[in-house]
């Protein structure tokens, strides 16, 4: 669904699952999800993945907050410590 590479590790987003891998192609970390999620969006420390329904905050492997969406999420842009989300007939600016 997605691959973003950052800091020397490669995030490569399945559908239901996550993994990140070292520079040489060896898997630092593995996630299993619940939901499925389309893209992700990468701050410091921090790894946002949202789909059409969820939103999902990780730091290292830790979920740090997870949102359930009652509209269709259409896409998630980043600013800063922001995140706006946009929907077909609304705009929400999540903070964390």
């Amino acid at each position: 669904k997605d691959i973003y590479v950052y800091k020397g590790k490669i995030y490569i987003l399945y559908s239901n699952s996550l993994e990140i891998l070292t520079r040489d192609g060896n898997v630092e970390y593995k996630y299993s999800l619940s939901e499925a999620y389309k893209k992700m969006l990468i701050y410091d420390k921090n790894l946002v993945l949202y789909g059409d329904e969820y939103i999902i905050g990780l730091k290292g492997q830790e979920e740090i907050f997870k949102y359930k969406s009652e509209d269709i999420i259409l896409k998630g842009i980043k600013d800063g410590k922001k995140l706006i989300v946009l929907y077909k007939d609304k705009i929400n600016l999540m903070v964390f």
